[in-house]
């Protein structure tokens, strides 16, 4: 503690965040890098075959928007229906009065964004998720929506720094679900080190940067540097595939989510 400190005082503060940004990012570069990008790109064909009913678990506003948000337009654009689930308000973290309720707004101006439908917010506490009443309320809403199409957080293999104990409880409550009730939806999962799905977002880089943008509560930092942040993830998940920008994701239904043959 005294020697980050130290750190702190000698090289100042903006340096340092700079230091832990470019570490995590590096972090990232390696993480989400798909296992054969060439055939992750093409097992991303599946998921827009046609128009269909598609779930989006997000443990917080913005969460989602960061890692799928690109994917979510794509759908919405050509069609789906789309209901995006926020299952907490996101409301610590950062010193502003009554952030629970801005966040929500927020979600509303990225919801206009990408163009998707239907949007419901849980109102769960914010690192306080109870996995219990999760599993009835996923199991209610699943019931509901029907989906074809799921996305949630991977809770097994996540990027080392995005074990939120909200982020892996979502993911888990998911797939548990999914396995419990025998659903044919194909699951995605966003966040992962394991990913064997790429979908190409360059088309909508842009609408995925004015997404995660629509969160000010969350911007710490300049808004040229998140655009750049949201630029470099793209690039480093379609990495290595024929793709400028992706975004990656670990097929849970592997056997579904590839092409055979």
């Amino acid at each position: 503690m005294k020697q980050s400190k130290n750190l702190a005082i000698g090289l100042g503060l903006g340096a340092t965040i700079s230091i832990i940004g470019l570490v995590a990012m590096n972090i990232v570069k390696k993480g989400v890098k798909a296992v054969e990008p060439e055939l992750a790109a093409q097992a991303s064909n599946i998921i827009f075959e046609k128009p269909c009913k598609v779930l989006a678990l997000s443990p917080h506003p913005d969460d989602l928007d960061f890692f799928a948000g690109g994917t979510i337009k794509l759908l919405a654009d050509r069609g789906f229906d789309i209901t995006v689930v926020d299952v907490t308000d996101g409301e610590k973290g950062v010193n502003i009065p009554n952030l629970g309720s801005v966040r929500q707004y927020e979600q509303r101006r990225a919801q206009k964004v990408l163009g998707y439908q239907n949007l419901k917010f849980l109102h769960y506490p914010d690192m306080k998720v109870n996995y219990k009443r999760l599993m009835r309320d996923l199991r209610n809403i699943w019931y509901e929506v029907n989906p074809d199409i799921v996305f949630t957080f991977d809770h097994n293999f996540p990027l080392k720094f995005l074990a939120h104990k909200d982020h892996l409880a979502v993911g888990k409550a998911v797939c548990k679900l999914a396995t419990e009730m025998d659903s044919p939806a194909k699951i995605y999962l966003y966040g992962s080190r394991k990913n064997n799905v790429l979908v190409d977002i360059s088309e909508v880089l842009e609408d995925k940067t004015r997404a995660v943008l629509s969160h000010k509560s969350q911007l710490r930092f300049s808004k040229s540097l998140y655009s750049s942040t949201v630029k470099k993830l793209g690039s480093y998940a379609a990495s290595g595939s024929n793709l400028r920008h992706a975004e990656a994701f670990r097929a849970f239904h592997n056997f579904d989510s590839f092409p055979m043959g």
